[in-house]
């Protein structure tokens, strides 16, 4: 990052330059190197557009490093999040499962119970 910005600098300073050489030899009338360096300015322009694009593209990667640890860290969150609600859900079945076992065994001594003739009708 230091490097793309000091480059920058560096292509800003060399197109600065350039014009002012452009301008200089225009005033004078001296057409010949206001060409020279009205072809160096143009230059000078086109290496300033690029370093500035590979310093921008340098600047989204950083922040969709960021963005991608900040997703990273949410996930996590989440992750425990489901954890957790899992963890009592399964809790939760697992009560569930024991009182319909519980249920389960009442109604069938319910059905025995009520299965079993009564000593009083049989006698009849």
């Amino acid at each position: 990052n230091i490097h793309k910005t000091q480059e920058m600098k560096e292509s800003a300073a060399r197109l600065l330059q350039e014009a002012w050489m452009y301008y200089k030899h225009t005033r004078r009338k001296d057409s010949r190197a206001a060409r020279r360096h009205q072809r160096k300015m143009l230059a000078a322009i086109h290496t300033f557009r690029q370093v500035r694009l590979k310093h921008r593209k340098l600047r989204e990667q950083v922040n969709s490093m960021v963005d991608i640890s900040k997703m990273h860290m949410i996930l996590c969150d989440l992750q425990l999040g489901l954890s957790s609600s899992h963890r009592a859900l399964e809790k939760r079945i697992d009560g569930l499962a024991g009182k319909l076992d519980a249920l389960t065994e009442l109604l069938g001594t319910a059905l025995q119970q009520q299965q079993l003739p009564e000593p009083s009708q049989e006698a009849t």
